[in-house]
């Protein structure tokens, strides 16, 4: 390769380098959430991350198991009209 490429390839990786410790410094990209029943958003970190999918997907699974009941009634409802009529 030329020189100059040499030294451009070098130039931008120093200033790679200067913005990856830039951001480490500032904290990096932090992902702010507003969780339930608060008032301002907080970081969210691995352990609230977790939390806040595993009751996600209880809440999911109630859902589900509420959904099969409701449709098991219907269609109980639906077989005493057929034999009513």
């Amino acid at each position: 390769m030329k020189p100059d490429v040499l030294k451009q390839i070098a130039e931008i990786d120093e200033n790679r380098k200067k913005m990856m410790q830039q951001n480490a410094n500032n904290g990096g990209n932090k992902i702010m959430v507003k969780l339930p029943n608060k008032e301002n958003p907080e970081e969210l970190t691995p352990e609230i991350a977790m939390n806040l999918l595993n009751s996600q997907t209880q809440e999911m699974e109630k859902m589900k198991k509420y959904i099969m009941e409701l449709q098991n009634t219907i269609k109980k409802l639906e077989n005493e009209i057929q034999q009513l009529s």
